[in-house]
């Protein structure tokens, strides 16, 4: 049987971390491990780890989650690795769906699903249907893949961790980086929910599209390093036209294949 190293990072997540944990005991895989990487939480976090004898945890200060996600993957010792955050849930069956992908397409080294995403403010749901990946996208920001939730390849993790400087984009920044070594397989399917709350760093972004300073200066970080670099051979004023004209072709190339999928998706997928 595959091995399936679930990773968590934690920080003061005591609200929802127990979710976490059950909704992988509820998927009745038994050659796992959840390794959970806390920070140091001052909540009752600690109380929750010490009821489930089966986690494999350590609390102490780090350097964020990327740095938090990074010790996980390093200690893992299953084949695949998920990212699964504190406040995020895996759905039904999700273990037993990536593990028939994975034998179906062995080539695959980055296996993801459908998000459900619910709002925790408002208890609402929604959905949203992800498409095949295709790495311009995310080179010209137009769409990038889903981090929790997602199955790596564990060798491949291993050599290519998380960037602990980026807090923010770290999912995309990797993706860049890795380039097309990334072979990802999209699961027709929901794999996960993911939770948006006050707590979540990214929620005010998700529900209205505000931008803090910090993910401002990710984004450009992400530019100077992988679409402005210096061993680019075109002048930066010819660049900068064919990147905007490149943009609004891939956005109307998204936006088809977005609609196309909503009806394939909504035809194929039971609930």
């Amino acid at each position: 049987m595959i091995k399936i190293s679930i990773v968590t990072p934690s920080l003061n997540q005591g609200q929802f971390i127990e979710g976490a944990i059950q909704s992988v005991l509820a998927q009745h895989y038994e050659n796992f491990e959840h390794i959970i990487i806390d920070g140091g939480s001052t909540d009752n976090t600690i109380d929750i780890l010490r009821k489930y004898p089966h986690l494999i945890w350590v609390s102490k200060p780090d350097k964020g989650q990327s740095d938090a996600i990074n010790k996980g993957v390093m200690q893992a010792v299953g084949d695949w690795i998920l990212w699964l955050n504190a406040d995020d849930i895996m759905l039904s069956d999700a273990f037993d769906k990536v593990i028939k992908t994975t034998t179906t397409f062995p080539k695959a080294n980055y296996i993801y699903g459908h998000t459900l995403f619910l709002d925790n403010d408002t208890f609402k749901n929604s959905k949203c249907y992800h498409i095949p990946f295709y790495y311009n996208f995310v080179f010209f920001g137009i769409y990038s893949l889903p981090s929790t939730g997602s199955f790596i390849c564990a060798s491949f993790f291993k050599k290519n961790l998380l960037n602990i400087y980026f807090h923010m984009v770290m999912d995309t920044e990797w993706i860049l980086r890795c380039g097309k070594l990334v072979r990802p397989k999209l699961v027709n399917d929901f794999l996960v929910t993911f939770r948006v709350s006050q707590n979540n760093k990214t929620s005010e972004n998700i529900k209205n599209g505000l931008v803090t300073e910090q993910h401002r200066e990710e984004r450009k970080a992400i530019k100077a390093m992988y679409v402005y670099s210096s061993n680019m051979k075109l002048r930066p004023s010819v660049f900068s036209v064919y990147l905007k004209f490149g943009y609004y072709v891939y956005k109307a190339i998204y936006l088809i294949l977005k609609l196309k999928s909503l009806i394939y998706f909504n035809l194929k997928i039971k609930y």
